[in-house]
């Protein structure tokens, strides 16, 4: 389900590449206010958490049934950041993007995002928990030292290159970049045809070139951690740790396990890439800016509409 969730998501934006060119992406994100990439991630936080978000509580989710979900909402949250973008691509102004309309789509929008994201009880961190307790108290008997490793070695994917975490995969492509270009990328220059690069704008970049290259005179030379061990080493090691226990309790620790390794890469790889620090998410957060602008309303999304909606019937 992983595999199938990253592919829709890499799909998801190459075929966006192919409708609208890496070229002309690159341009319409590089004509956007310089603070308006800086200061996206930091403002997008604050809305988070200073907004209540509506959206339906569930109780025993499983993981596949969550998985399924966190996909179809991820889906929606892209088609609405590609419905901003054309309104950008077609040299529509950033007051255009405050419509009462659009900013109740995005909210909606980003209340579904919230229902499988952080603050949700049905969410991708309340899923995690869950799990990392349930084997707290089966390992109780284990000392700390070991419980440590068991996460360790057990909690995350090892030694497969596909189910590494964004940090890793970003400090191996920027490598790559480097060994193969050796210099800062240039909007529309021979890099962007680079498959290293157009992964990083892709994935890590917001499709900005100069938040790449920002990265790159930083990130560069630095490779993956050449202490990573295979995949057959840290199972071994983690059997061994728990070998004194009951074989009851064996089969469920390792299903437990598992379903760690699968929430922890789309927490640590699919959520950066996919979610609101991805490009997906700087089309958000130019709406929420944009209103934030026209109202002078800092944070409260729902005091923006309804100013926004008072300004409509006041012009009409």
């Amino acid at each position: 389900m992983l595999d199938k969730i990253a592919m829709q998501g890499n799909n998801r934006l190459t075929d966006f590449e192919r409708r609208h060119s890496i070229f002309k992406i690159t341009s319409v994100i590089g004509d956007l206010p310089t603070e308006y990439i800086t200061n996206a991630i930091s403002y997008y936080q604050k809305i988070i958490v200073n907004n209540t978000w509506y959206f339906p509580t569930l109780k025993d989710v499983d993981l596949s049934s969550f998985l399924v979900r966190w996909a179809d909402v991820h889906k929606a949250y892209f088609d609405i950041a590609e419905e901003i973008y054309i309104l950008l691509e077609k040299g529509e102004p950033i007051e255009s993007l405050t419509t009462p309309g659009l900013l109740t789509k995005v909210i909606q929008s980003e209340s579904m995002r919230g229902w499988v994201g952080k603050l949700s009880p049905s969410g991708l961190d309340a899923l995690l928990a869950a799990r990392v307790r349930k084997l707290e108290w089966i390992l109780a008997s284990l000392d700390d030292d070991t419980l440590e490793s068991i996460f360790y070695y057990g909690g995350i994917y090892m030694g497969n290159p596909e189910l590494v975490s964004a940090e890793k995969d970003c400090l191996n492509l920027f490598a790559a970049y480097h060994r193969e270009m050796g210099e800062e990328l240039t909007v529309g220059g021979p890099g962007e045809n680079n498959e290293a690069a157009r992964a990083l704008l892709r994935n890590y970049c917001r499709y900005s070139v100069k938040d790449f290259n920002k990265k790159y005179n930083v990130l560069c030379k630095e490779t993956q951690n050449p202490h990573d061990i295979s995949a057959d080493m840290a199972y071994d090691i983690v059997e061994k740790q728990i070998a004194p226990l009951p074989s009851r309790h064996k089969v469920l620790i390792r299903k437990l396990l598992e379903e760690v390794r699968m929430l922890n890469y789309l927490n640590l790889n699919l959520e950066v890439k996919y979610s609101f620090k991805g490009f997906a998410g700087l089309m958000h957060v130019l709406v929420f800016m944009a209103c934030r602008e026209a109202t002078g309303i800092e944070t409260d999304v729902y005091a923006m509409l309804d100013a926004l909606l008072k300004i409509k019937k006041e012009r009409v």
